[in-house]
């Protein structure tokens, strides 16, 4: 299971956690980097839990989880860390806590390689609410690209209660595709002309994909 489903999990049940050697084995920089121990000591907050092994480079943690609670939160991955991992780490946490809570995270919004949060908010947000009945708030207040970092997400969560859970979904149709809406995110260090050439760019792949008379709309956002 990935780290932060476990931890989460963990959270959440009250499990004492222990990874032994094997956090991140199999990539080329091993370890907890960053973000992810950004999360994890988020968790431990919202559960006054105990840590051990928490620093960047850990391939050991040992986690002691305590009483799950809310509130106000700030977590700051000091990197372009996808911020993205820190909400898959404390949402399922928020949802079921005593009461309602607000987290600013900080780190990337958008990086190669990582969970992008336009995912989040225009993909998994509206599903989420359609099928659970479950409202959140989400709101992207500044981008942060690789290397830098520096953007900001405002996630508010309304409790449902520790003693509630979601109903089961079955979603066996996909649907008609009726148009195409995208978005293209450039830093500021981007030309208008190299912007442009990038949305023509991604509307031939798509008219290519034989998406003939589908609507596309694509805005570019810096």
């Amino acid at each position: 299971m990935p780290f932060f489903p476990l931890s989460s999990r963990s959270t959440l049940f009250s499990i004492p956690l222990k990874v032994v050697s094997k956090i991140r084995f199999s990539r080329s920089t091993t370890g907890l980097r960053p973000q992810h121990l950004a999360g994890i000591e988020l968790l431990r907050d919202l559960c006054d839990g105990k840590l051990l092994g928490g620093y960047v480079g850990s391939s050991e943690i040992e986690f002691k989880p305590g009483d799950l609670r809310h509130g106000d939160f700030t977590v700051d991955t000091k990197t372009a860390g996808s911020i993205v991992l820190l909400i898959q780490a404390c949402f399922p946490c928020f949802l079921f806590s005593h009461s309602d809570s607000t987290a600013i995270l900080i780190g990337g919004t958008n990086a190669t390689g990582a969970p992008q949060i336009d995912y989040l908010t225009n993909v998994f947000k509206p599903m989420f609410e359609r099928n659970f009945g479950v409202e959140f708030v989400m709101n992207i207040l500044k981008r942060g690209f690789y290397p830098r970092g520096g953007g900001k997400v405002e996630l508010k969560v309304k409790s449902l209660g520790k003693s509630q859970s979601l109903p089961p979904v079955i979603i066996l149709e996909r649907g008609d595709i009726t148009s195409i809406n995208g978005k293209i995110v450039v830093s500021e260090q981007i030309s208008d002309n190299l912007s442009q050439k990038i949305l023509s760019s991604a509307k031939k792949e798509f008219r290519s994909a034989k998406f003939f008379d589908i609507p596309i709309e694509i805005e570019i956002e810096k």
